[in-house]
């Protein structure tokens, strides 16, 4: 394919930059509208209209979901606060922002990393379904004990069986510290 002259510096831009670090074009904008500062998020345009006009300057207030994530709104379009502040920051946004404390809320730049998929569910809070109450243990009714069980390349990994939920617990411990690294996620 023939590419004309003001294609060029956009395309070589394309295939120099990998696919993680271009933006889809609702989040292009992003820098131009929102700052941030000291662990806020401040605007850079007046914004709004009627008695809800936001002036250059003026601190954010975003709204919160049910899960405790918060969002900002733009042109009728939600934007999440933890990926608007990693790429304010980074200058690039990754599939997935992880908060590092499991805290939703907490937008602070030091909370938040780049994750996959994967590394994201790892570091997950422990599911409200969980009869035990420890991540990574079941009770095993055949031989009557507490298993430990991680997901490791999408394969069930049996750690064990132990007869008290203590030691099952440390040794779940022990195994997602091993396994998952920096994402492992005890709570």
């Amino acid at each position: 394919m023939q590419l004309r002259p003001y294609q060029t510096a956009g395309a070589a831009f394309l295939l120099n930059t990998p696919r993680s670090m271009v933006l889809a074009p609702e989040w292009a904008i992003v820098p131009s509208v929102w700052e941030y500062r000291e662990g806020k998020l401040y605007w850079r345009i007046k914004a709004g209209r009627g008695t809800s006009v936001r002036h250059p300057g003026d601190e954010v207030a975003p709204a919160p979901d049910p899960h405790g994530y918060q969002f900002v709104t733009l042109r009728r379009k939600h934007y999440a606060v933890h990926r608007v502040v990693f790429l304010l920051v980074h200058g690039w946004l990754p599939k997935f922002v992880d908060h590092i404390d499991g805290n939703p809320g907490n937008n602070l730049v030091a909370n938040l990393r780049p994750a996959t998929h994967l590394q994201n569910m790892r570091n997950a809070k422990t599911r409200k379904d969980n009869t035990s109450g420890v991540k990574n243990v079941y009770w095993h009714k055949q031989v009557r004990r507490w298993q430990v069980r991680l997901s490791i390349a999408g394969k069930q990994v049996s750690f064990g069986c132990f007869a008290t939920l203590d030691e099952a617990s440390a040794v779940a411990a022990q195994a997602r510290a091993d396994t998952f690294g920096e994402f492992a996620r005890h709570a």
